[in-house]
């Protein structure tokens, strides 16, 4: 079964956007660890709990070979997601507050995914196969997370409340404060996101054999910085090489040795025709993203810099 790098960075961003998000919204209710600290009554959505949640969720049921528009919906970015099946029944029983965020990056994915589906750069995946990749996803990460001295839950610091370490304004407390505990706090989410990001996209996971830094094939050289560095792309392709042997062949899965492929899907009014002559400008713009994307760690570009950097290249690549 077809598992490409860009596949593994849509799951990894979707993910991380989510928890972002929660950083902006504030803590929330339904976040809280009650056994942590009596006072407690809120809290931020860590990357670990959304993708424990994520793999109880998602759904289990397998789509017919013969898939297709009409029972897409068993499709991850084959349809749009307010027609999408992505969930089980017991998406009802969990928290509000989880659930709107468990939608969230959902609809993050199938978003992504549908990109990726349109420019060939990934089969489209079943949505229980996105549950059996979100579930190893989440022991690998719990794995590395065990024993980091860096954790913000073995430095917990007590602010006049037992078990809580972080005081916002605007809670439901006598005082009009969110207390939240550590497990769930501003300081461990950002923590988390970082060790993430490093784990699944920036370097990878270094106790695997397999992993490209041993050696030295995986290594590029940065004639400017004078540094080695592994690009991230390489990581996510690495990444994906590691989890397809964990996903079924698509003779397990499907019944055949290629999988069926569903009727033409309507591609987004960005896509461009098959039969367009290549536009020099566009091949261009085209390389000086990728170039930037590849220099993105080394020159030590900020995520703002970066962004606005992208758009206007992409603004550029449309107006041509």
């Amino acid at each position: 079964m077809q598992y490409t790098g860009e596949m593994h960075r849509a799951i990894m961003e979707a993910l991380m956007e989510t928890c972002k998000q929660s950083l902006v919204d504030g803590p929330k209710a339904g976040l809280a660890l009650e056994h942590e600290s009596e006072h407690t009554n809120g809290g931020y959505l860590t990357i670990d709990t959304l993708m424990h949640c994520l793999q109880r969720v998602l759904t289990d049921v397998k789509p017919t070979s013969t898939e297709n528009p009409e029972e897409g919906p068993l499709m991850c970015g084959l349809v749009s997601f307010e027609e999408s099946q992505h969930f089980n029944g017991s998406i009802s029983n969990i928290n509000p507050d989880l659930a709107h965020y468990c939608h969230l990056c959902m609809r993050k994915l199938n978003e992504k995914a549908q990109e990726l589906g349109v420019y060939d750069q990934q089969d489209w995946l079943p949505w229980c196969i996105i549950k059996e990749l979100m579930l190893i996803y989440y022991d690998k990460f719990t794995f590395t997370m065990m024993g980091d001295d860096s954790d913000p839950f073995y430095h917990r610091v007590s602010l006049v409340l037992e078990g809580i370490v972080e005081r916002v304004p605007g809670g439901p407390s006598t005082n009009g404060e969110w207390l939240i505990s550590t497990s769930r706090s501003s300081m461990r989410l950002k923590w988390m996101d970082n060790l993430f990001k490093r784990f699944f996209i920036e370097y990878g996971d270094q106790t695997e054999s397999s992993w490209p830094g041993h050696g030295n094939w995986g290594w590029r050289y940065d004639e400017d910085e004078d540094v080695y560095y592994i690009a991230s792309d390489d990581i996510c392709r690495w990444w994906a090489g590691e989890m397809r042997s964990f996903l079924p062949s698509n003779r397990e899965f499907w019944g055949a040795d290629q999988r069926p492929r569903p009727p033409d899907h309507p591609p987004p009014a960005r896509r461009p025709a098959t039969l367009e002559p290549v536009n020099e400008t566009k091949k261009k713009l085209t390389e000086m993203l990728a170039f930037v994307e590849e220099k993105r760690e080394t020159w030590k570009m900020n995520e703002g810099d970066y962004l606005k950097l992208s758009n206007l290249m992409k603004e550029a690549f449309d107006s041509v």
